[in-house]
């Protein structure tokens, strides 16, 4: 007998038709020995107010209720042979698949599946009474379920339906031609490659159950494939990990007629519902395996290449570091089942303050003082992490404010230190761990010191003055301090100081810890009265400015004022006897009681002035003789 080619099997019926696999296994049906008499146990089901949907199990397998309006089978349930399409009125191919159903979809864990098996068998083996209910038996049996669960029991029992048109109960003429299964590697990515069915009878497929991989498609480790059909398969996350893994495949191949016998094994229960297991099949499968010939050993190396955002930082600012994503293999970045990338635990230590720019070494000191530390996740998504710039602040790791002085960063990730997601397999290779180095300059930063000043407050014209900085915290080597004076101008209501009068010379500091420390800056002359500002600015050896001062600070202004003037006009000089006559009058006169002096001293007074009238008229008898020329 010819065979047609018929349409392959729509996505959906595929995934339902992952559990073909089991059909070889099942070439005999249940065991129709001696009659054991035992009861029948719940199998994966659906159970409700309305009824009951699913599987049952005995001897170990599952079965199926025949009869949708009896009773439970919960008696004593004993085999009892086979029953064929006539028992239940329908045809040899109705009875075939609803043999394939239950061999095949109906061996499995899920609720879902099992109840739609159970909606396929009674609708194909006992059609009148499933649709006697005025509406579609799916419409009112899926009422028994819990409406979560409906759409997706629908779903399935499409796919079954779909899928059961590929099932004949009678066997084609001629031998079936074996096709064979291929697994190849990504030469670029060892955890990449292809799953390939080739060769095999047209119209037949291939359901691949796949070990240590998934299709990089949609992320099931099962795929069903054409004659010709190749998918991309990515290896698992746990198998990546391992550092060292073999992916295997294993197919059942069923043919475009599956030769399934029309019978299903039933078993009774009085007063119930007959149950109906696994009829059996003639050969209308066969089994494919393949695997990689040689280990794969891809290798995921994640690190970072880190630099600080800026060398130089100033009080109260945080200490940024710039992590690059990396990767020190060729192995890409590490992907989990659903297609998303792995993240990836990174620990960031910040260690500081020190007096002293610290030496690079492998391992931080172990008494080096630690100002921050906390976790970094890196990956995640859709987007591959590598070459991502991350940065890390000191303040996000929970640090309001740094001390002066220098910090090193160090990052490391460790395998034994990662944070993984609830059933998410390990990320890095075990014993993986890398670190950078401590003290690194890349990885350096300093944290200036905080700078006031109090200038010379006043100052006459001519004189000289200075301004002195009060520094608190640690300067580099070579650092350097100046002093600018500006006059004062005000313009549109701000303070500007655009052309210094003076700049004094740089005066190197000694590279260490300063505590409050007072640096007088060289002597400035001003020559004019006037109001004048002061403007420090602290560099570094190569010129970057650590400080500078700000522009008409109340500290930093001194004020120069010319002296009080002597008065206006030169007074006449009396004639010498009118000038001790003036001072001995004024000695006598009655201005000495206004006082408030003692008698004691009046009399004293009157008598000092009575020889000052004497020793003055001498003089002026000589005087007036020498005028006279005698």
């Amino acid at each position: 007998m010819s065979v047609s080619l018929l349409p392959r099997v729509h996505a959906l019926a595929r995934a339902v038709l992952a559990a073909a696999a089991l059909c070889a296994l099942v070439l005999g049906g249940l065991s129709l020995g001696a009659a054991s008499a035992v009861a029948a146990s719940y199998g994966p089901s659906f159970d409700g107010p309305l009824g009951r949907v699913g599987s049952y199990q005995f001897d170990g397998k599952l079965v199926y209720c025949l009869e949708p309006e009896m009773p439970r089978p919960l008696g004593t349930t004993t085999p009892a042979g086979t029953a064929g399409a006539s028992r239940f009125q329908v045809s040899d191919l109705d009875m075939a698949r609803a043999n394939w159903a239950i061999s095949t979809h109906g061996q499995t864990e899920s609720q879902v599946q099992a109840a739609a098996v159970q909606l396929f068998v009674w609708s194909t083996v006992a059609p009148s009474v499933y649709n006697s209910h005025g509406m579609s038996g799916d419409d009112y049996y899926i009422g028994r379920l819990p409406g979560v669960y409906q759409q997706p029991v629908l779903d399935v029992l499409a796919a079954l339906r779909e899928g059961s048109r590929y099932v004949n109960s009678y066997a084609p003429t001629g031998g079936a031609t074996q096709g064979a299964l291929t697994i190849t590697t990504d030469p670029s990515d060892a955890r990449r490659g292809t799953v390939r069915f080739e060769g095999g009878e047209p119209a037949s497929w291939a359901t691949v159950s796949l070990t240590n991989a998934v299709s990089a498609t949609n992320g099931s480790a099962t795929v069903t494939l054409a004659p010709g059909d190749a998918v991309e398969i990515r290896a698992t996350s746990s198998a990546a990990a391992s550092g060292s893994f073999r992916i295997s495949a294993e197919a059942t191949v069923e043919l475009p007629q599956q030769r399934w016998n029309a019978t299903l094994a039933v078993f009774e229960t009085p007063g119930a519902q007959l149950l109906g297991g696994a009829g059996g099949q003639e050969e209308g499968s066969y089994t494919l395996k393949a695997e990689d010939a040689a280990p794969r050993e891809p290798r995921f190396e994640p690190f970072v290449s880190t630099a600080v955002a800026a060398a130089l930082v100033g009080p109260g600012s945080a200490i940024i570091d710039r992590w690059t994503i990396a990767r020190a293999s060729t192995a890409p970045w590490l992907t989990r089942e659903d297609g998303t990338f792995a993240t990836v635990t990174a620990q960031a230590t910040l260690y500081g303050p020190f007096d002293e720019q610290p030496d690079t070494q492998a391992m931080p000191p172990s008494d080096a003082p630690v100002a921050a530390s906390g976790t970094v996740t890196l990956g995640g998504g859709r987007q591959d992490p590598t070459g991502t710039v991350v940065e890390v602040s000191s303040a996000e790791l929970g640090v309001a404010e740094l001390a002066s002085g220098w910090y090193s960063w160090v990052v490391s990730i460790d395998a034994s230190e990662q944070v993984l997601a609830p059933g998410e397999g390990p990320v890095l290779p075990a014993g993986y761990a890398w670190q950078d180095a401590f003290g690194v300059q890349e990885e350096t930063a300093l944290v200036v010191p905080s700078v006031r000043t109090e200038a010379q407050p006043d100052a006459r014209p001519g004189e000289e003055v200075h301004d002195v900085a009060i520094i608190n915290g640690v300067l580099p080597e070579g650092a350097m301090i100046e002093f600018a004076i500006y006059e004062a101008v005000h313009r549109d209501g701000a303070t500007v100081c655009e052309s210094p009068l003076a700049v004094t010379a740089a005066l190197t500091l000694e590279a260490r810890r300063y505590d409050e420390e007072r640096v007088a800056s060289p002597a400035v002359t001003l020559d004019e009265a006037g109001e004048y500002w002061w403007v420090e600015t602290l560099r570094s050896a190569e010129g970057e400015v650590l400080h500078v001062g700000g522009c008409g600070v109340a500290d930093e202004t001194t004020i120069v004022t010319e002296p009080t003037p002597p008065p206006t006009g030169t007074p006449t000089q009396p004639h010498v006897e009118d000038r001790i006559h003036d001072e001995a009058s004024s000695v006598a006169s009655g201005s000495l009681t206004e006082t408030g002096r003692s008698d004691v001293q009046a009399f004293g007074a009157f008598t000092l002035a009575a020889l000052l009238f004497l020793v003055a008229g001498a003089l002026v008898t000589r005087e007036r003789r020498r005028n006279s020329g005698s």
